[in-house]
């Protein structure tokens, strides 16, 4: 990271803004092009739970190489000033590089989707169906680097 300043490498920090961000952005090695998509998760025991359609570019892509980049943010907003130059924002982010596991148990499957389910919903969150469940591909991404950006925050928690 260039800049070192805003470098955050404590993992009680990384581990909040990975917790309070709504979504991800998650780099896979597509078809043709890299792919890029936002995706709703929940940060888990040290690792990213998503959940897709069983189908489309970014299954197929992940099938075929697992590897992926993955980016969260959170708390932005701009800074003004009297000046172009002088304006900027503030945000906290975490960007990190992992590999992705598919989770085909019927039980995993169910208790990862009902944790990702709760941080999304109010409602209380039974066991899903089978059938439910077979039309909901869910994946866990599991860290192998994570590095955390604060930008113009005090460091906190």
């Amino acid at each position: 990271m260039r800049r070192t300043d805003k470098e955050v490498r404590d993992q009680g920090w990384i581990d909040a803004v990975l917790t309070k961000a709504l979504f991800c952005h998650l780099a896979i090695n597509g078809d043709e092009y890299p792919c890029l998509v936002p995706m709703n998760f929940v940060w888990h025991e040290g690792r990213l739970i998503l959940h897709s359609a069983p189908d489309g570019e970014k299954i197929r892509s992940l099938r075929k190489n697992p590897r992926v980049t993955f980016a969260v943010e959170t708390d932005p907003e701009l800074v003004t000033h009297t000046t172009a130059c002088g304006y900027g924002m503030r945000y906290r982010s975490v960007i990190g590089q992992g590999t992705a596991r598919f989770v085909e148990e019927y039980e995993e499957k169910n208790n990862l989707l009902k944790v990702l389910s709760k941080k999304y919903t109010s409602c209380k969150v039974d066991d899903f169906q089978l059938d439910k469940l077979a039309h909901v591909i869910l994946f866990i991404i599991t860290p192998t680097s994570l590095t955390g950006k604060n930008s113009g925050y005090p460091l906190e928690r």
